[in-house]
This record gives structure tokens, C-alpha cells and sequence, in this order.
């Protein structure tokens, strides 16, 4: 369909009547977004199985007012990781290309918004050519002529149905998606910073210890050995100090192989080569436990969690994608004009005796295309009910993570008072073998055991310890914290 327009003011009344169709008459065809409404359930574990964890002294206490904890990280009181945050935040490679992500969508969004604007265009040629009118039936001679040419157009696309208005907000909707994903990879960046830091740190600690077994260890064989010469006791005792020595040793190794592991994987957080990586780690045992931890509502979690709200995004996606399938079934509108300057010589282009123009309007639609576009807009429901699913099933592996977390510190703080006691009776056992000893009430051979016992118990309550640092760190992952409502530690 085309319609002439013969007048100079007729393509300002086209774009007149397409503003007109495209906002006042145009419709947006498919389903409009609509947030999956939140989790109805109250918490993450039943009041039963809440009550049963709250059993130790040590177990936090949760504060549900507040959602999360703005660098949260910075609660631990140690300098050394908070240093280590900063330079993984802008130094690792992973979370640069996820910047980069968001920034090309942000482009892709601006570029797919130039399709509300009317379409500009202008071209220029010359060339050179011989005519052959016989092609036309004109016995005239060919003739060598030049032609130059100067054109320019504009179109303008009217969106009746709404397929480029919800092609622009699928755009947006991936801004939003990667906006989230930009805060997922901080919050698992800063997770495994920390969670790596602490374990370098209870690495270091235990081979220190160890180091200490060791010794009382060697004093202990020293001693026997003598005994053994001296006729007082037997050589099989010898050869039990000498086994557990060796296992010793052997777990020490293990350790150190352990801390190098965590040292190259902070390199690699940190974006640096593990050659070129130094730092100093913080001291476990100096690191504050808080006695009260965020604890979101499942309603609240899923506005904060970054997953969940690109999830969410997706859903936004795929019901655009929809709409769009929708309304390439229906007819298509445009509009547009071209003009230009035609001459032999390129100084006569300015002559209005070579001008030409034209304006019109076209509609078009498919007719039969073996049912693509029919079982393309399927394929999109299909895709909207896909990413639906997926939602739900992000969510409720959101809440099992803070479930886990949850079960995890009062497992962790029972586990802690344990080892904390067990530790203080093993010191106490030593200091009265001391004074027995002192007394010649025992053996000196049975005070080094229990010295070692000291440490090797001291040794359970530093694992423990970082257990319970680690798995608090795993409820700010869950919770989707690090990063405040106006957009905190690395606002994308």
C-alpha cells in the first residue's frame, strides 16, 4: 500500500499521524511485566527446630529488622582483610568483564532506543556510463554521458503494535539482569576473599602449633631414648613416639600445601599473578564475632538477593520477547520521504530543474510463512514459562542456603563451646601434672603428653573457630548482603 504526498508540508503531517498512531492509537501487544510475588513463608525453619538450635550460650542472636549488613566484611575488625577486599574489588579480572557486560548492555539499550526516532539518511555518487537505447527499443545511438547524484531520505517506522516498544524493554531488562549479575560476582568475590583470608589465616595458626607438637614430640623420644639405655623402660615406646611424630609431620605438610593453595587462590582473586602476590594475613584469633547477624525475611530476600532479582529480570526479558513475537504477526507501518539532485556536471547539482523527490507510506504483513511466526510466538511462551520456573527454583534455593547457614552457626557455636571447654580442661590437666611433677608426684614423660594434648586441642577449637567465622560469612552470600539499598560497596 503507498500513498503520495504532493505538497511540502505533507511530510510533517505523516510524522504528525505517526507520533499520532504510535502513542495515541498504537497498542503494546503481550503480557505486561508483573514482579512474581514474594515467598508467603514467615522463615526459613520451623519454630521447633529454631528453639532446638538456640541451645548454646554462644549461638547469635538474628536481627530480622535489618536485611543486611553494608560491608559486612569490615565487622570482622581485621585491617588485612578489609585490604584484601579493596583489591580484589578493583583489581580481578572476572569482575571487570562483568562491568564491561553491564556497560554493553547499557549501549545496546541506547542503540535499540534510536528506533523511536525518524531514520535519517544521505548519499552521494558519480559515475560514468555508456547508454545502450536499443535495450529500450530506441534506435538512437549509445551515448558516453556522467552522472552525479545527491540524495537524502528519512523513514520513520510507527510501532501500531508494539514490537519495537517491547524489543526496547527486553533491552532494559537486560541492563537490569546485568546490573544484578554485576552484584552477584562482587558478593562471591568478596566472599571468597574473606572466606580464603580466614582459611590462610587457621592454616598458619595450626602450623604453628603443630610446630610447637613437634618439638615436645622430639623432647619425648630424647627422653624414652634415654630411659631405654638407662634399662627403665621398653623400646616399643620408642617406636609409638616415633609413629606419632611421623604423623605429625605428615600433617603438618598437609597444611602447608593447604596455605599455599590459599595464598595462589587470593593471587588469583586479586588478579595477580601468584609469583608476584604478597600480603600479610590477619590474625584468627583476633577477629571479632558478632553476637548479632542479619537475618532478611524470604520477603525481603528476594528484592535483595542478586540472583533472585536477575531471575527476576529474565522473566521482564522472556514476557517482551513475547510481545514481540506477538506483534510480528500483525501488519507492519512506515513512512518516509527521499529527495536528491541529479545532474550531468557536478556544479549544475544545485539546479531545480534536476530535482527529484518522493513520499509515501507502505504496509506489510505476512501472509504464510509455514507457521514460523505463529510457533515462534509459542516458542517465546515457552520461554516466558521457562524462566518462571527458573525463578522459583532460585528462590527456593535461596532460602535452603540460609537454612543451611542457619543450622550451620548454632551447630558451629555448640561445636566452638565444646572444643573451648575441651581446651581449658586439657590446660588444667597440664597445670596439675606440672605441680605433680614439681611435687615428684609424676613423671615428666606424662606432663609432655599432656602438653601436647593442650595443643592438639587447641589446634580442634582454631578450626572450629574458623568454621564458625566461614559459615557466618555464608549467611551474608545468602542473604545478599555487602551492598545497601542506595547502592553501598561497588554500586555497578
Amino acid at each position: 500500500m503507498s500513498l503520495g504526498l504532493h505538497d511540502r508540508g505533507g511530510l510533517s503531517r505523516v510524522l504528525s499521524v505517526c507520533a499520532l498512531l504510535s502513542l495515541s492509537w498504537g497498542c503494546t501487544l503481550g503480557p505486561d511485566f508483573v514482579r512474581p510475588k514474594a515467598p508467603q513463608a514467615d522463615d526459613y525453619l520451623t519454630r521447633t527446630r529454631l528453639s532446638q538450635l538456640a541451645v548454646s550460650p554462644q549461638a547469635p542472636q538474628f536481627d530480622r529488622a535489618q536485611g543486611s549488613i553494608p560491608r559486612w566484611w569490615e565487622s570482622l575488625g581485621s585491617a588485612e582483610i578489609n585490604r584484601l577486599v579493596e583489591r580484589a574489588l578493583a583489581g580481578n579480572p572476572t569482575l571487570a568483564s562483568a562491568r564491561a557486560a553491564l556497560e554493553r548492555s547499557k549501549n545496546a539499550l541506547l542503540a535499540g532506543q534510536g528506533v523511536f526516532y525518524p531514520q535519517l539518511g544521505l548519499g552521494a555518487s558519480g559515475i560514468r556510463e555508456r547508454a545502450a537505447p536499443l535495450q529500450l527499443g530506441s534506435p538512437a545511438p549509445g551515448s558516453i554521458f556522467n552522472l552525479f547524484t545527491l540524495t537524502g531520505s528519512i523513514s520513520y517506522a510507527i510501532d501500531l503494535f508494539g514490537e519495537k516498544r517491547r524489543a526496547v524493554e527486553g533491552l532494559a531488562a537486560q541492563v537490569d539482569e546485568q546490573r544484578e549479575v554485576l552484584r552477584s560476582a562482587q558478593l562471591l568475590l568478596v566472599a571468597n576473599v574473606v572466606n580464603t583470608a580466614i582459611a590462610q589465616s587457621a592454616y598458619r595458626r595450626e602450623i604453628e602449633i603443630t610446630d610447637q607438637v613437634l618439638a615436645l614430640q622430639q623432647e619425648q623420644l630424647d627422653l624414652i631414648r634415654k630411659q631405654i639405655r638407662g634399662g627403665l623402660a621398653a623400646a616399643s615406646l620408642e617406636a609409638a613416639l616415633q609413629q606419632q611424630s611421623a604423623s605429625t609431620r605428615a600433617t603438618r605438610h598437609a597444611l602447608a600445601q593447604r596455605l599455599d593453595q590459599a595464598e595462589h587462590l587470593l593471587a588469583t582473586l586479586m588478579g595477580q599473578s601468584t609469583e608476584s602476590f604478597s600480603d600479610e594475613a590477619p590474625n584468627l584469633e583476633s577477629l571479632a564475632i558478632a553476637g548479632t547477624l542479619p537475618l532478611a525475611l524470604p520477603s525481603r530476600l528476594v528484592r535483595q538477593r542478586p540472583d533472585i532479582v536477575a531471575a527476576e529480570a529474565r522473566i521482564h526479558q522472556a514476557s517482551a520477547a513475547l510481545g514481540v513475537a506477538t506483534a510480528v504477526m500483525l501488519p507492519e507501518v512506515s513512512i518516509g520521504a527521499s529527495a536528491g539532485l541529479l545532474s550531468n556536471r557536478l556544479p549544475s547539482l544545485s539546479a531545480a530543474s534536476e530535482r527529484f523527490w518522493s513520499e509515501g507510506s507502505s504496509a506489510s504483513m505476512s501472509l504464510f510463512s509455514g507457521g514460523a511466526q505463529w510457533y515462534g510466538r509459542e516458542a517465546a511462551r515457552q520461554l516466558l514459562t521457562a524462566a518462571e520456573q527458573d525463578y522459583q527454583a532460585t528462590v527456593l534455593a535461596a532460602m535452603a542456603q540460609v537454612a543451611d547457614s542457619l543450622t550451620a552457626l548454632a551447630n558451629d557455636s555448640a561445636q566452638l563451646q565444646a572444643q573451648l571447654e575441651a581446651r581449658d580442661a586439657a590446660l588444667e590437666n597440664a597445670r596439675l601434672s606440672r605441680i605433680n611433677y614439681a611435687g615428684g608426684l609424676g613423671a615428666y614423660l606424662d606432663t609432655l603428653s599432656l602438653e601436647v594434648a593442650v595443643l592438639q586441642s587447641h589446634s580442634l577449637w582454631v578450626q572450629a573457630l574458623a568454621v564458625r567465622h566461614q559459615d557466618a560469612v555464608a549467611l551474608h552470600t545468602a542473604l545478599g548482603g555487602g551492598w545497601d539499598d542506595a547502592g553501598g560497596a561497588g554500586k555497578p
